[in-house]
Protein backbone atom coordinates (compact mmCIF):
# COMPACT_ATOMS: atom_id res chain seq x y z
CA UNK A 1 0.00 0.00 0.00
CA UNK A 2 1.21 3.16 -0.91
CA UNK A 3 2.34 5.88 1.31
CA UNK A 4 0.47 3.76 4.11
CA UNK A 5 1.82 5.27 7.64
CA UNK A 6 4.38 2.84 9.67
CA UNK A 7 4.25 1.81 13.49
CA UNK A 8 0.70 0.77 13.77
CA UNK A 9 0.85 -3.11 14.33
CA UNK A 10 0.51 -3.02 17.95
CA UNK A 11 -2.81 -0.82 17.52
CA UNK A 12 -5.32 -3.47 18.50
CA UNK A 13 -8.42 -1.27 18.77
CA UNK A 14 -8.30 0.72 15.09
CA UNK A 15 -11.84 2.54 13.96
CA UNK A 16 -12.50 1.09 11.37
CA UNK A 17 -12.04 -2.35 9.02
CA UNK A 18 -10.07 -0.09 6.59
CA UNK A 19 -7.75 1.35 9.27
CA UNK A 20 -7.48 -2.22 10.16
CA UNK A 21 -6.20 -3.07 6.63
CA UNK A 22 -3.46 -0.23 7.06
CA UNK A 23 -2.50 -2.02 10.19
CA UNK A 24 -2.44 -5.10 8.95
CA UNK A 25 -0.18 -4.06 5.93
CA UNK A 26 2.35 -2.55 9.18
CA UNK A 27 2.36 -5.67 10.49
CA UNK A 28 3.17 -7.67 7.91
CA UNK A 29 5.73 -5.60 6.60
CA UNK A 30 7.69 -5.47 9.81
CA UNK A 31 7.37 -9.35 9.76
CA UNK A 32 7.80 -10.51 6.16
CA UNK A 33 8.94 -7.56 4.00
CA UNK A 34 7.06 -5.11 2.15
CA UNK A 35 7.20 -6.77 -1.01
CA UNK A 36 4.62 -9.82 -0.43
CA UNK A 37 3.98 -12.55 -2.85
CA UNK A 38 0.16 -12.12 -3.52
CA UNK A 39 0.22 -15.57 -4.70
CA UNK A 40 0.75 -16.90 -1.01
CA UNK A 41 -1.54 -15.08 0.22
CA UNK A 42 -3.91 -16.44 -2.29
CA UNK A 43 -3.05 -19.80 -1.08
CA UNK A 44 -3.98 -18.96 2.37
CA UNK A 45 -7.39 -17.61 1.43
CA UNK A 46 -7.61 -21.05 0.02
CA UNK A 47 -6.53 -22.81 2.91
CA UNK A 48 -8.56 -21.21 5.27
CA UNK A 49 -11.61 -22.11 2.97
CA UNK A 50 -10.91 -25.69 3.03
CA UNK A 51 -10.96 -25.43 6.84
CA UNK A 52 -14.12 -24.15 6.83
CA UNK A 53 -15.47 -26.58 4.63
CA UNK A 54 -14.08 -29.03 7.43
CA UNK A 55 -15.86 -27.84 9.96
CA UNK A 56 -18.91 -27.70 8.60
CA UNK A 57 -18.14 -31.37 7.56
CA UNK A 58 -17.27 -32.60 11.33
CA UNK A 59 -20.55 -30.63 12.59
CA UNK A 60 -23.20 -32.20 9.94
CA UNK A 61 -21.25 -35.01 11.02
CA UNK A 62 -21.30 -34.76 14.41
CA UNK A 63 -17.73 -36.44 14.82
CA UNK A 64 -14.58 -35.01 16.38
CA UNK A 65 -15.66 -32.48 18.72
CA UNK A 66 -18.81 -30.90 19.44
CA UNK A 67 -21.37 -27.92 18.06
CA UNK A 68 -18.98 -25.63 19.57
CA UNK A 69 -15.75 -26.57 18.69
CA UNK A 70 -16.82 -27.12 14.85
CA UNK A 71 -18.16 -23.34 15.41
CA UNK A 72 -15.45 -22.65 17.42
CA UNK A 73 -13.04 -23.52 14.18
CA UNK A 74 -15.69 -22.17 11.81
CA UNK A 75 -14.98 -18.68 13.26
CA UNK A 76 -11.25 -19.08 13.47
CA UNK A 77 -11.61 -19.98 9.30
CA UNK A 78 -13.71 -17.13 8.27
CA UNK A 79 -11.71 -14.28 10.22
CA UNK A 80 -7.84 -15.79 9.16
CA UNK A 81 -9.77 -15.52 5.44
CA UNK A 82 -10.65 -11.95 5.83
CA UNK A 83 -7.31 -11.02 6.98
CA UNK A 84 -5.58 -13.14 4.49
CA UNK A 85 -8.13 -11.07 2.20
CA UNK A 86 -7.01 -7.78 3.51
CA UNK A 87 -3.67 -8.52 2.83
CA UNK A 88 -4.61 -9.86 -0.46
CA UNK A 89 -5.84 -6.08 -1.00
CA UNK A 90 -3.20 -4.52 -0.02
CA UNK A 91 -0.82 -6.49 -2.57
CA UNK A 92 -2.90 -4.97 -5.14
CA UNK A 93 -2.70 -1.52 -3.22
CA UNK A 94 -6.61 -1.96 -3.60
CA UNK A 95 -8.56 -0.87 -0.27
CA UNK A 96 -10.79 -2.66 1.50
CA UNK A 97 -14.60 -2.46 1.35
CA UNK A 98 -17.24 -0.45 3.18
CA UNK A 99 -20.32 -2.41 3.73
CA UNK A 100 -22.74 -3.06 6.40
CA UNK A 101 -23.86 -6.49 7.88
CA UNK A 102 -26.44 -8.21 6.56
CA UNK A 103 -29.81 -7.60 8.90
CA UNK A 104 -32.19 -8.89 6.26
CA UNK A 105 -31.18 -12.96 6.92
CA UNK A 106 -32.55 -15.08 8.84
CA UNK A 107 -30.49 -16.85 11.16
CA UNK A 108 -30.24 -20.46 10.71
CA UNK A 109 -31.65 -22.97 13.10
CA UNK A 110 -30.80 -26.59 14.07
CA UNK A 111 -32.90 -28.17 10.81
CA UNK A 112 -31.05 -25.73 8.35
CA UNK A 113 -27.47 -27.02 8.43
CA UNK A 114 -28.32 -27.66 4.28
CA UNK A 115 -28.70 -23.23 4.03
CA UNK A 116 -25.15 -23.12 5.85
CA UNK A 117 -23.70 -26.42 4.24
CA UNK A 118 -24.57 -24.60 0.67
CA UNK A 119 -23.01 -20.48 2.15
CA UNK A 120 -19.38 -22.46 3.10
CA UNK A 121 -19.73 -24.48 -0.28
CA UNK A 122 -20.16 -20.89 -2.03
CA UNK A 123 -17.54 -19.30 -0.19
CA UNK A 124 -14.96 -22.13 -1.00
CA UNK A 125 -16.26 -21.99 -5.25
CA UNK A 126 -15.68 -17.77 -4.71
CA UNK A 127 -12.37 -18.11 -2.89
CA UNK A 128 -10.97 -20.55 -5.86
CA UNK A 129 -11.80 -17.99 -8.27
CA UNK A 130 -8.73 -16.44 -6.97
CA UNK A 131 -6.27 -16.12 -10.05
CA UNK A 132 -3.79 -13.41 -9.40
CA UNK A 133 -5.42 -12.01 -13.24
CA UNK A 134 -7.40 -8.88 -13.66
CA UNK A 135 -10.63 -9.14 -11.69
CA UNK A 136 -9.27 -10.35 -8.36
CA UNK A 137 -10.34 -7.54 -6.32
CA UNK A 138 -13.75 -7.89 -7.64
CA UNK A 139 -13.48 -11.58 -6.87
CA UNK A 140 -12.43 -10.86 -3.44
CA UNK A 141 -15.42 -8.58 -2.92
CA UNK A 142 -17.45 -11.47 -3.56
CA UNK A 143 -15.75 -13.79 -0.85
CA UNK A 144 -16.16 -10.78 2.00
CA UNK A 145 -19.59 -10.69 0.59
CA UNK A 146 -20.44 -14.18 1.13
CA UNK A 147 -18.26 -14.13 4.32
CA UNK A 148 -21.04 -11.62 5.21
CA UNK A 149 -23.54 -13.78 4.50
CA UNK A 150 -22.76 -17.06 5.99
CA UNK A 151 -21.64 -14.67 9.46
CA UNK A 152 -25.20 -13.50 9.04
CA UNK A 153 -26.95 -17.27 9.03
CA UNK A 154 -24.82 -18.00 12.14
CA UNK A 155 -25.80 -15.29 14.29
CA UNK A 156 -22.19 -13.73 14.06
CA UNK A 157 -20.60 -10.59 13.49
CA UNK A 158 -17.96 -10.78 10.94
CA UNK A 159 -16.56 -7.56 12.15
CA UNK A 160 -16.31 -8.46 15.74
CA UNK A 161 -14.91 -12.11 14.25
CA UNK A 162 -11.98 -9.79 12.04
CA UNK A 163 -11.12 -7.44 14.93
CA UNK A 164 -10.67 -10.95 17.59
CA UNK A 165 -8.64 -12.75 14.75
CA UNK A 166 -6.44 -8.95 14.51
CA UNK A 167 -5.80 -8.90 18.59
CA UNK A 168 -4.30 -12.63 18.09
CA UNK A 169 -2.60 -11.75 15.14
CA UNK A 170 -1.10 -8.38 15.87
CA UNK A 171 0.43 -10.17 19.34
CA UNK A 172 2.87 -12.48 16.63
CA UNK A 173 6.30 -11.67 16.33
CA UNK A 174 7.47 -13.68 13.08
CA UNK A 175 11.01 -11.59 13.55
CA UNK A 176 11.85 -12.16 17.09
CA UNK A 177 10.16 -15.64 18.03
CA UNK A 178 10.32 -17.33 14.12
CA UNK A 179 9.41 -21.01 14.94
CA UNK A 180 5.89 -19.74 17.00
CA UNK A 181 5.82 -16.00 16.41
CA UNK A 182 5.46 -15.88 20.37
CA UNK A 183 7.64 -16.44 23.68
CA UNK A 184 7.50 -20.05 24.71
CA UNK A 185 6.27 -19.03 27.96
CA UNK A 186 3.15 -17.63 25.85
CA UNK A 187 0.07 -19.25 27.34
CA UNK A 188 -2.50 -20.67 24.32
CA UNK A 189 -5.06 -17.98 22.60
CA UNK A 190 -7.69 -20.06 24.03
CA UNK A 191 -6.62 -19.61 27.27
CA UNK A 192 -5.95 -15.75 26.99
CA UNK A 193 -8.76 -14.54 25.25
CA UNK A 194 -12.36 -14.17 25.49
CA UNK A 195 -14.97 -15.91 22.68
CA UNK A 196 -14.50 -14.44 19.53
CA UNK A 197 -18.41 -14.81 17.78
CA UNK A 198 -20.74 -12.31 19.41
CA UNK A 199 -24.34 -13.17 18.10
CA UNK A 200 -25.82 -10.00 16.55
CA UNK A 201 -28.52 -9.64 19.19
CA UNK A 202 -25.90 -9.01 21.85
CA UNK A 203 -24.20 -6.53 19.20
CA UNK A 204 -26.92 -4.36 19.60
CA UNK A 205 -27.50 -4.76 22.71
CA UNK A 206 -23.18 -4.14 24.15
CA UNK A 207 -21.01 -1.45 22.98
CA UNK A 208 -18.63 -2.08 20.07
CA UNK A 209 -15.24 -3.72 21.17
CA UNK A 210 -12.91 -5.83 19.41
CA UNK A 211 -13.42 -9.33 20.64
CA UNK A 212 -10.70 -12.43 20.35
CA UNK A 213 -10.48 -15.37 18.56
Amino acid sequence: MENAPKNNRHNLEPESLQDLQVCLYDWQSYNFGEDQDNDLTMLGIYEEAGELCHAQLKLEQNIRGDTQKHEEEMIDAIGDMMIYSMNYLSGMDAKFPSFASRKDVKIAGEDDQKIVRAAVKSTFRLAAKLDGKDGDERRVRNVLHQLDYLCALKGWDLEKVVRGTWKLVSQRDWKMYPKTGRPSVAVSAHDEVEPIAMKQSEAQEQPAAPASQ
